[in-house]
């Protein structure tokens, strides 16, 4: 039985013995080979390996005695062991175990308790469980969370109604779970709302409850389009493949956006504004048919859903529409959100708090921000863009200019801010290149269009989908 107790001993990857690898070992022959001389009908072995199979091998790892009569006694009585492991104690399994292995029951019961995970469902820790996590590389802070980076071993998670056969590396954000209802409501109808459709948007594999706590369980890639950005700037030289699918890429994280925004995609009186749109929150995974991969926008910590609550504006009418235009905002809470990416409109919603300043069209400058980014990166002009930002005259790297005027002829009687895009930035727009470049013209163009420093002047997602489209097209 040593033996038997090193082979599954050498499989601990961790505090895991995986179940993927406990089927591996537990082979028909193998069963039988423990069982002896005593028979067993076909579907008794497969009955252990159903059920048994992580309670057999915590037996043979505690070299139990008589552990052969007990898996026929088992298999007989149907006992699913394996069902409430986490919960058992020692003495229910006294029999086979030796007075002075009784001791490490508990230590070694944590090896073989790990749930096995559903891709799309949420489950709640019992009561000595744990996850089904390998290693813990540090990933940085999310909105509302520590972020860390995990493999889930073979075995332990069921996808398309079958176990994973090789690790799968996922992303965990933890988070407090009184502290996160909203972020938690987003995730789950997100995951819902995207199942079976074709969105470039990392939903959340699984939520796990562990008393006060709820892990966030995402496919992880590792890179983003930062990592991306750099890759790309590093060549120095326009390259009409790597152009055309950076659009295309583009063309994506906008379709998630317009997603989103839209109401046919979220039902008739619900949508959602994303909100911090930057390199960071958008993966970058390995893909054959993209040469810069394939984009996905993550992190929903500050994304925020609402009814849609039109209200009049006398700001004058989106590209488009005619006559007085009815905006839509998304109701949020109030946030200290600054960066690079952000619009000039935070800055008024952080003065008073109000959601009326920050909508759809927010996202719609950052989106444009990160495409800016991510043509400049393609002509190997990324770092002279943000230098740009900063020489241009704002002494901050965002892509428009705080301008604060003395009068305060605002309704609500707070000093106006007559913001304007960053000149470093409106310069870069209007540069053309040598020799001239009409694809990356109509692109500037566009994306003078998505900034308008009014936020209902701006271009909507799905006319900005529409336009990148054809774009790509005009590309061939």
């Amino acid at each position: 039985m040593s033996s038997l107790a090193d082979t599954i001993s050498l499989k601990k990857d961790g505090f895991i013995v995986p179940i993927g690898d406990l089927r591996e070992i537990w082979t028909e022959a193998r069963l039988r080979e423990v069982v002896g001389s005593t028979h067993l009908e076909d579907h008794q072995i497969q009955f252990a390996q159903d059920y048994l199979i992580r309670t057999i091998s915590m037996m043979a790892y505690l070299e139990a005695r008589h552990l052969g009569p007990a898996i026929v006694d088992w298999t007989r009585n149907k006992v699913k062991w394996d069902e409430r492991l986490h919960e058992i104690t020692h003495d229910e399994l006294a029999p086979c175990l030796l007075l002075e292995k009784v001791r490490y029951f508990k230590d070694v019961r944590k090896f073989f308790v790990a749930v096995i995970l559903t891709d799309g469902e949420d489950t709640t820790l019992q009561p000595n469980q744990v996850m089904p996590l390998i290693g813990n590389d540090a990933m940085g802070d999310g909105q509302n969370g520590v972020v860390t980076g995990h493999e889930i071993p073979k075995g332990h998670l069921i996808r398309g109604n079958r176990p994973n056969s090789n690790k799968v590396f996922v992303a965990k954000k933890t988070l407090i779970r009184m502290k996160s209802v909203e972020e938690i409501t987003i995730l789950k109808t997100l995951r819902g709302l995207l199942l079976n459709k074709n969105i470039p948007i990392a939903t959340c594999i699984s939520l796990v409850t562990e008393e006060l706590l709820v892990h966030s369980l995402s496919d992880r890639s590792p890179h983003n389009l930062e990592d991306k950005l750099k890759e790309l700037n590093e060549y120095r030289v326009i390259d009409r493949l790597r152009l055309s699918d950076s659009i295309i890429q583009v063309r994506g994280i906008a379709e998630a956006v317009k997603f989103l925004h839209n109401n046919a995609s979220n039902g008739p009186d619900t949508c959602f504004c994303h909100m911090d749109i930057k390199p960071s929150n958008i993966l970058v995974y390995n893909s054959s048919s993209s040469s810069v991969g394939k984009w996905k926008i993550i992190d929903f910590g500050i994304t925020t859903m609402s009814d849609k609550k039109p209200r009049k504006t006398g700001g004058g009418p989106r590209v488009g529409d005619k006559g007085q235009h009815i905006t839509v905002t998304v109701g949020t809470h109030r946030r200290q959100l600054e960066g690079r990416y952000q619009p000039p409109e935070i800055n008024r919603w952080a003065q008073t708090g109000e959601n009326k300043y920050m909508g759809r069209g927010s996202d719609v400058w950052s989106l444009a921000c990160v495409f800016s980014e991510v043509l400049a990166a393609n002509l190997g002009e990324l770092f002279n863009l943000r230098e740009q930002l900063v020489d241009g005259g704002s002494r901050e790297d965002f892509f428009y200019e705080k301008r604060r005027a003395l009068c305060t002829c605002q309704s609500d009687h707070l000093p106006c801010l007559k913001h304007r895009r960053n000149p470093g930035f409106d310069k870069w727009l209007k540069e053309k290149g040598e020799p001239t470049n009409p694809i990356l013209e109509r692109c500037k163009a566009l994306i003078k269009e998505m900034t308008e420093v009014k936020r209902i002047r701006r271009l909507k997602s799905e006319d900005v989908v529409r336009r990148i489209h054809e774009l790509v097209g005009a590309l061939g």
